[in-house]
């Protein structure tokens, strides 16, 4: 008896969420978000029953927005533009994004201040404009600074026989500004990182090596789409290599190098463009690359130079986390020093 109630009951849960995304799917949004309440009544902690919930009621403000967005048309046509100014105001309200209601407001408005201003009240519009930029800013946040403790190990082939392998714990610095000036296309932008800790390694290749850049970036933005926006540059940087040696001398034919260099990144919100969801739209790919080519002295050979970064992002208002792999190598003659970096970031924007 017991268990044929148990399981009557869990089929009419059942039938309750089944509900709830068959009137979603037909549009009929009052009849699923009733049948998701009930379902959350007995079920609080199902997440994807909360997502549901959150999508049902975002529809409802959307239909809600549409039909006051058609009643504003008939006052319009009636003359009475207080009473459609007033029901656009709530339409704008419940859907920020009703380009429908915003472009007859600024419509209006505009009509408005040619007629001797009929209209009054609320400046919805002003509003709206600076929610517009805010969103904006959202995507082409003009400052940040991230620090971004690294994993690190380092490894040589200038010591024949050995191993040259060395493990190291460092930080990351970057600091990157955009001009408000061309949309926030042009910036500069500081890095520095450091192998602060070593932990393990022979004492004959026991260095610390210390980076720096200073550059100068330009960038700009495609598929724009809300936040899913591709974001593509290129950056003519100053590089500073330095490889500190603590106890002796080591193998290598250059502790110091520092000329200019150029690099490309990129971000994207890949993963937001081909499924829907509230956190992927969060979610995202970056990454970078650095080539530093300096000529050497009269018959000396030339030093090259590679950094890459790939990993992925998380990003909040006012935070991003990322989690990604750099590798970098200085290369002379049949030397090449490396290394092998997991960095975990921390940026806050301002």
């Amino acid at each position: 008896m017991l268990v044929n109630t148990a399981l009557c009951y869990a089929q009419y849960q059942e039938q309750l969420l089944d509900k709830a995304l068959e009137n979603f799917e037909k549009g009929n949004y009052e009849g699923a978000l009733k049948a998701i309440n009930s379902f959350l009544l007995t079920n609080p902690g199902n997440l994807d029953a909360i997502k549901l919930k959150d999508q049902i009621q975002k529809k409802i403000k959307s239909k809600k927005s549409y039909e006051l967005t058609e009643l504003a048309l008939i006052e319009i046509e009636n003359k009475n533009f207080r009473k459609a100014q007033e029901l656009l105001t709530k339409a704008l309200k419940l859907d920020a994004n009703n380009k429908r209601a915003r472009e007859l407001y600024l419509a209006m408005d505009e009509v408005s201040k040619i007629e001797g201003g009929f209209l009054g009240g609320e400046d919805i519009i002003s509003a709206e404009k600076e929610q517009r930029t805010k969103d904006e800013n959202h995507v082409k946040q003009y400052f940040y600074i991230q620090l971004a403790p690294q994993l690190a190990f380092s490894e040589s082939n200038a010591v024949a026989g050995l191993d040259s392998g060395v493990m190291h714990l460092g930080a990351r610095l970057d600091i990157v500004y955009y001009f408000n000036f061309w949309n926030g296309m042009l910036g500069l932008s500081l890095d520095y990182s450091s192998h602060l800790l070593k932990f393990s390694g022979l004492d004959e290749i026991n260095f610390i090596m210390h980076r720096g850049n200073a550059s100068v970036r330009f960038r700009t933005f495609l598929f724009e789409d809300g936040d899913n926006t591709l974001t593509i540059g290129a950056k003519a940087n100053y590089h500073i290599y330095y490889l500190q040696n603590l106890e002796s001398q080591g193998a290598y034919n250059f502790t110091m190098i520092y000329g200019p260099s150029i690099g490309v990144f990129f971000s994207d919100p890949i993963l937001a463009r081909f499924m829907e969801n509230d956190f992927l739209k969060n979610c995202g790919l970056e990454g970078e690359a650095n080539f530093l080519l300096i000529p050497g002295a009269e018959n000396e050979s030339w030093i090259w130079g590679l950094e890459f970064y790939t990993g992925i992002f998380y990003k909040m208002d006012m935070l991003q986390f990322n989690l990604g792999y750099r590798f970098y190598s200085i290369m002379k003659d049949d030397i090449n020093d490396v290394s092998h970096e997991i960095e975990f970031g921390i940026r806050y924007y301002f």
